[in-house]
């Protein structure tokens, strides 16, 4: 059973140590916020001490994202009984009270400009370095983010064009720009909102290597993740927030996984394994010697009502791989067969013979942020809802409607913006707008990246129940606990071939890791 919050009411104010204040970095105490029609906080407590990682976990809507919001001034605060930072006081949800206080922000979107460098993006922020005529001084400016990137273990060219960089390098530098004054002791505190969201493992491991040097640096943090294995390695206290409300505070060695996903959700998790599909099922699609820069030839088949897993370590191949099904990627050579009929590279051409895909970016590749739920779902299939010409609307509403009650999507509104809806929610929607067209073959690309255990659980039913209904699923993914929960059989890649197939009795996270790591151990000698 986990445990219940630790009371620090009563210990005293500590010392400044090396100019900073030691104790609580940040003390709050009655934070209320509503919404229409929700309340998003109630009467939330929350501490965050000197010198810690403190991971604030929760499933979507439970309220992190708010309390981040209103930290940062983007929101006010209906009522709360006192913000401390440090000890100083401020208005919780000010513009600018948080900044000034020493609180400093990456957010999910980052917020890089992305035509320009990382040494501009950091220069934006902070201001130029300038000399007579107010002529920048970029010799100057090239000394001041090397300190920064060295003092950090930022590896990235400060000069290319953001848009060239990586993902985690994208991160690296927004983190490095938020600490920009660290030297100065300005930063007290750095709250990271799912920084780790779109990362694959290897450039996960880079991040909190990062966070490591700034909590030694003796800045606080606040990191929110749904990644749990992240809080169990670098956290040293873990706040849950469920409906509004914190329901424990603890140490984090105190805890477990199980402990803390009940916390989470208020129940145990269900683990319910994949029931094992007949292998005598039809073969509804076949891939063949398929190659591209990273794949040196994939071949397999997928049956009716399977769901596949396909999985390797960064550069394997695995990454290329939906989109080289889906068309969206030029292949360099191979077949891939639906129904016995050869799906042309393209991805309108792969819709018509039935393949569909979920891209991992959901906002940016698989969606319209600025359109509504119910226009993202039948976006790809309007000739639906078309009668004489003419778009009938409420056809189209109540097709949404029913895939919104089918799904458990939240709030249950067809006119909801896409980009209001929490992670989790999104992807409902994305599953729903490719379910409609009844596809033979639905390919996933981590499917549940950025999504919080309970939509985890709900989204493997989906691919269950729909899998029961003769669609063929193709997962390509990291999370080898995902991998072995809900898929029949899980196909190994390894410098773009695959060198191993797991089902049965040794699916487990564990037999997948092994079989993941185990060329890279066989070219150790």
């Amino acid at each position: 059973m986990a445990p219940e919050l630790a009371s620090d009411e009563s210990e005293p104010a500590r010392p400044k140590v090396g100019g900073r204040l030691s104790g609580r970095s940040l003390e709050l105490r009655g934070v209320w916020k509503s919404y229409p029609g929700q309340v998003a906080l109630a009467g939330v407590d929350f501490d965050v001490h000197s010198d810690e990682v403190h991971a604030l976990v929760g499933q979507n809507g439970s309220g992190k994202s708010t309390l981040i919001k209103l930290l940062s001034g983007y929101h006010r605060a209906d009522h709360f009984d006192s913000a401390r930072v440090g000890g100083e006081a401020f208005e919780l949800g000010e513009p600018g009270a948080s900044d000034r206080l020493g609180l400093r922000f990456v957010h999910q979107q980052l917020g890089l400009v992305e035509t320009m460098s990382a040494l501009e993006n950091c220069a934006l922020t902070r201001g130029f370095i300038t000399g007579w005529g107010q002529r920048i001084k970029w010799r100057a400016e090239r000394l001041r983010l090397s300190k920064l990137f060295d003092a950090f273990g930022v590896d990235v060219d400060p000069n290319v064009p953001v848009a060239s960089l990586r993902p985690a390098q994208r991160t690296l530098v927004a983190v490095a720009r938020a600490l920009q004054d660290w030297e100065e002791d300005a930063v007290r505190l750095l709250v990271l909102d799912e920084p780790t969201s779109t990362l694959p493992p290897g450039d996960v491991r880079r991040l909190l290597d990062l966070i490591r040097r700034v909590r030694e640096a003796g800045i606080s943090a606040i990191l929110v993740s749904h990644r749990l294995s992240e809080v169990f390695e670098i956290a040293d206290r873990v706040t849950v927030f469920r409906d509004g409300r914190r329901v424990i505070t603890a140490e984090v060695e105190a805890l477990d996984y199980d402990g803390l996903v009940t916390a989470m959700i208020g129940h145990p998790l269900t683990r319910v394994r994949a029931l094992r599909q007949a292998q005598a099922s039809e073969e509804i699609m076949r891939v063949t010697e398929l190659k591209s820069a990273t794949c040196r030839s994939v071949s397999f088949a997928l049956r009716r009502g399977e769901i596949l897993g396909i999985t390797g370590p960064l550069g394997s191949g695995r990454d290329d791989l939906p989109a080289l099904l889906f068309g969206s990627e030029e292949r360099d050579g191979g077949t891939v067969d639906v129904l016995g009929r050869s799906a042309a590279e393209s991805p309108p051409a792969s819709i018509g013979a039935g393949v569909v895909m979920v891209p991992a970016d959901r906002a940016g590749q698989g969606s319209f942020g600025d359109l509504t739920v119910r226009e993202n779902m039948s976006i790809v299939r309007l000739s639906a809802f078309v009668r004489g010409g003419v778009l009938r609307r409420s056809r189209e509403r109540t097709s949404a409607m029913n895939w919104i009650s089918d799904l458990d999507i939240r709030p249950a509104n067809a006119e909801a913006s896409f980009s209001s809806l929490s992670g989790g929610n999104q992807q409902k929607v994305v599953l729903a707008k490719w379910l409609l067209t009844t596809p033979t073959v639905l390919v996933l690309d981590e499917p549940t990246q950025g999504v919080d255990v309970g939509t985890k659980s709900a989204i493997y039913e989906i691919l269950r129940e729909s899998a029961a209904k003769g669609l063929g699923v193709v997962i390509c993914g990291s999370d080898s606990e995902e991998l072995a929960t809900v898929c029949d059989r899980v196909l190994i890649l390894s410098r773009g071939r695959i060198v191993a197939e797991l089902s049965g009795e040794v699916l487990t996270p564990e037999e997948i890791d092994e079989a993941v790591l185990k060329p890279a151990k066989e070219d150790i000698g």
